[in-house]
């Protein structure tokens, strides 16, 4: 890892600016408290969020988003980006792949289950299109040959996937990583562009972020959603400024001493797994034999159809 990227306080590693960070921070935070699925990490629910969390081996460390899902743990790391272009030319795209390149493995955690990600405020028809289109596709496929054969087909990938593509090696490959078709692959597979708006004149995260704030509110705190979104921004400032780490616990804590009334826990996930299960050994246990005959489905007892 390059020690000198990474020395100095957590407080001076923002690669974006501190209120953008912020924003993020608490989006995130928003979505721990309710028991959303975490943006960019499908199926994940946040049990703790890590902030500039180099020192813990993170090089993605702006955010750094430990979930449970049905199929385990996940981690997501991410970078804040104001501007990105993912060009051949771009420095930033450059150093994010470097970051990529030296993040270290969880041997506790499956490698297609730590995700790596770059948030950037500033989009393009480029990077909503075609780029999320190719990792999509890396994501899809089965395998690698299988991915590439399809990137390579006339008529079916465009330059603007290729190029992308191409671009994402050649960073990586610079900064160690074997340069084979396999190990490309796996990383594409990984990798996540997420574009939040927060600068535009009408950020949709931003409202997004407020609805989600009123629902984890009481009834008699609905008026506070506005101040909650901003307390919350505060809060992700200062633990980024720490390095700090919060589960939910402590979040909601933070915010009770904060004389915020919140909701009951709504995340009914557990409770319809659980239902699921309950379900399934019922009906386990009916019986498909009446006077000794065994029906031919279990609609209709008649007939077969």
């Amino acid at each position: 890892m390059n020690e000198a990227r990474y020395s100095g306080a957590p407080a001076a590693r923002g690669g974006a600016g501190t209120y953008i960070e912020g924003e993020l921070g608490a989006y995130y935070m928003l979505a721990m408290l309710a028991g959303n699925e975490a943006r960019g990490a499908p199926g994940g629910t946040i049990n703790r969020i890590q902030f500039q969390a180099a020192d813990s081996g993170y090089a993605l460390d702006d955010l750094v988003l430990h979930c449970s899902s049905s199929d385990g743990p996940l981690v997501l790391e991410i970078q804040s980006k104001r501007t990105i272009t993912f060009s051949g030319k771009d420095p930033v795209f450059l150093a994010v792949c470097q970051q990529i390149a030296e993040t270290a493995g969880n041997p506790d955690i499956a490698e297609d289950r730590h995700l790596l990600a770059v948030a950037t405020q500033r989009t393009s028809a480029k990077i909503s299109g075609p780029y999320q289109d190719v990792l999509e596709w890396a994501r899809a496929v089965a395998n690698s040959a299988d991915f590439f054969a399809r990137l390579s087909a006339t008529g079916i990938a465009s330059e603007a996937m290729r190029d992308f593509v191409t671009t994402f090696r050649a960073n990586v490959v610079a900064n160690g990583i074997a340069d084979d078709d396999q190990t490309i692959w796996k990383l594409l597979r990984r990798f996540r562009i997420l574009e939040f708006d927060f600068e535009s004149g009408a950020p949709q995260a931003r409202d997004h972020a407020l609805l989600v704030a009123r629902h984890v509110l009481s009834a008699q705190d609905q008026h506070r959603t506005e101040a909650l979104w901003g307390n919350l921004i505060e809060i992700a400032i200062s633990q980024g400024k720490a390095g700090g780490s919060l589960d939910k616990a402590q979040l909601q804590a933070m915010l009770t001493r904060l004389h915020y009334s919140l909701s009951g826990d709504r995340n009914l996930a557990p409770a319809r797994a659980k239902l699921a299960e309950a379900s399934t050994h019922a009906l386990a246990d009916i019986g498909r034999d009446v006077g000794g005959g065994a029906f031919a489905s279990a609609g209709c007892g008649r007939c077969d159809r």
